[in-house]
């Protein structure tokens, strides 16, 4: 009865570690990160700097735009931020803005920030991590002027936007840091767009 005891044990114990082997030999290996070389990144940073190239000469021919899309609108502190266009040629989105100051009085700008929408909440976070890369940015004004329109233009690759649910374009202001006023678009709008050859 001992005998058997032991035998059954060690055939137990033999199966045991061969499965683990055949486990063992199976599993995925683990994906090894390699750091791009130097020439690698050169690469890199002279594609981006000819899309940059190729984006501002196609803004410089097209800075009007036609006020296809209507609507599209926020006003907050006599600032109003309206969409007026969405283009795609190649690889790259181009919307149309208009800011227009309806106040009295200049208004130093810091920065525009294009942010990650759920399409849900009221508000937009302006939290960095929430940041959509721009390639590009046409006519963006330091100083909004009195009674003035402005017509800039945001260039964003195509797969920076395909997966958002939506867009909050956000006026900050340079002397407070706060926000003048954000324009929110759907994802219904930010698909609206007319495809050039």
């Amino acid at each position: 009865m001992k005998r058997i005891i032991i035998l059954a044990l060690v055939l137990f114990y033999t199966s045991f570690a061969i499965s683990q082997e055949i486990i063992e030999d199976t599993e995925e290996p683990e994906e090894i990160y390699v750091s791009p070389s130097k020439e690698e990144l050169q690469k890199q940073h002279e594609i981006y700097l000819e899309e940059k190239r190729q984006a501002k000469l196609f803004c410089e021919k097209n800075s009007k735009g036609k006020k296809r899309i209507k609507n599209i609108s926020d006003e907050s502190n006599d600032i109003v931020i309206s969409l007026s266009d969405i283009i795609q040629k190649d690889d790259n989105i181009f919307l149309f803005l208009d800011i227009n100051n309806k106040g009295t009085k200049s208004i130093k700008l810091t920065t525009i920030k294009y942010l990650d929408w759920n399409g849900k909440d009221e508000k937009v976070d302006a939290s960095r991590k929430y940041y959509i890369p721009k390639l590009y940015h046409h006519n963006e004004p330091d100083e909004i002027k009195p009674k003035t329109n402005y017509s800039i233009i945001a260039v964003f690759k195509n797969s920076s936007l395909q997966k958002r649910k939506g867009m909050g374009i956000t006026l900050v202001e340079q002397s407070k840091l706060n926000k003048i006023v954000t324009l929110k678009i759907r994802k219904a709008t930010l698909n609206d767009v007319v495809k050039l050859n």
